[in-house]
């Protein structure tokens, strides 16, 4: 398993919940909050592709709001050699309604670090956590632009019930429910 991160400690408590994982299944750790303290500075995607699992932990867990973190391993064009996100961030429901099924697997499906840890032992969890790959596609770039520039044109031509338009973005967003 592998962890790149740079940012320690955090308000999530990702390191301590990575410490006692580490008790229970090899995490190697890159990057600034790793054995060297230094940033990770080879090729990021071969590193990754060595591993079955990444994870994918945010500094913070705030509902809708995820990082390059859980992306940069969604993305491979192939899938091959993949690692599956184990991701730390906003509820279990942010990514089902975001990610395909079976795309990553949430800290919060376990009663702790030991419990997962003998979950990501089985044979069977990797391939598991793959199928996706085969029937399912991440959108990125202007799909994602596409789908924004389509939702404010239906709050413009006010064709969508339930919309509301946030006058102080900044202080909308300081507002939003986030947790340790």
């Amino acid at each position: 398993m592998l962890w790149i991160v740079s940012h320690c400690p955090t308000i999530s408590q990702r390191e301590k919940y990575a410490e006692e994982l580490s008790n229970y299944i090899d995490v190697d750790v890159f990057g600034v909050c790793g054995r060297s303290g230094h940033r990770f500075k080879g090729d990021e995607k071969e590193l990754l592709r060595k591993y079955k699992y990444y994870l994918s932990f945010e500094n913070t867990k705030c509902q809708d709001y995820v990082t390059e973190k859980l992306y940069k391993v969604l993305h491979f064009e192939d899938g091959a050699n993949a690692p599956v996100p184990i991701v730390m961030g906003p509820n279990r429901t942010w990514y089902e309604d975001n990610l395909p099924p079976k795309s990553f697997i949430h800290v919060d499906d376990f009663p702790g670090p030991k419990e997962m840890a003998a979950y990501l032992k089985l044979d069977s969890t990797y391939q598991e956590h793959m199928e996706w790959r085969k029937t399912s596609e991440i959108r990125k770039g202007r799909n994602m632009a596409t789908r924004l520039c389509s939702k404010l044109h239906e709050i413009q031509t006010n064709t969508q019930a339930n919309s509301h338009v946030i006058d102080d973005f900044p202080s909308f967003w300081q507002s939003r429910p986030c947790s340790t």
